[in-house]
């Protein structure tokens, strides 16, 4: 990877837990040939004092699948008819 970066652009609490939205931006040399690729994703935060746990969802195959020559092709293809 040469690059990688997170805009957050909204967060939500209530009580112990939280999720936040952001846009992952991200370069790879073999992905999407060599250009910029952008990934919506969300995390869940739950803490008591620090956080104990973290999760985040995201569409891998937006991020990694479809950035690919032959495979990206036929995944958007399945896609835009579904």
């Amino acid at each position: 990877m040469e690059f990688c970066t997170f805009a957050f652009e909204e967060e939500v609490g209530q009580g112990d837990r939280a999720v936040l939205t952001w846009t992952m931006s991200l370069r790879h040399p073999r992905l999407n040939g060599g250009k910029l690729v952008t990934v919506p994703g969300s995390t869940h935060i739950r803490f008591h004092d620090k956080v104990f746990s973290h999760r985040d969802y995201f569409d891998a195959g937006a991020m990694l699948y479809e950035q690919l020559p032959l495979i990206g092709t036929v995944i958007r293809i399945i896609k835009d008819r579904v």
